[in-house]
């Protein structure tokens, strides 16, 4: 079996359940900005504790969701990009039938 339909195998059930950042994830590791920032955020956490929270002027829940994700990832930095704020599911716009065929008319 070729090195092709084995990365198909792989990928192909991330894919049908619409996990494009997984996906994206596994196929380029690389960090984006916002990943590296919240990295170095958690180092200077790391080397000096909550002073860090000042320096940065961020909240300190938001320091804890990420110090919670990285260190629940076995310290992966993936782990800090960004997840996607779209929402599921989105309201669909409906004309009332009577104004329709008015303007049918």
């Amino acid at each position: 079996m070729s090195h092709e339909t084995d990365r198909k195998r792989y990928i192909l059930p991330y894919l049908s359940q619409g996990n494009c950042n997984i996906l994206m994830r596994l196929i380029s590791p690389k960090l984006s900005d916002p990943a590296r920032f919240r990295l170095h955020v958690l180092d200077t956490y790391y080397k000096y504790g909550k002073k860090s929270e000042d320096a940065f002027g961020i909240p300190k829940s938001t320091l804890y969701d990420w110090k919670r994700s990285y260190e629940s990832s076995g310290k992966r930095p993936v782990s800090l990009v960004p997840k996607s704020t779209r929402p599921h599911k989105t309201r669909v716009m409906t004309t009332d039938y009577r104004l329709l065929n008015l303007l049918r008319q």
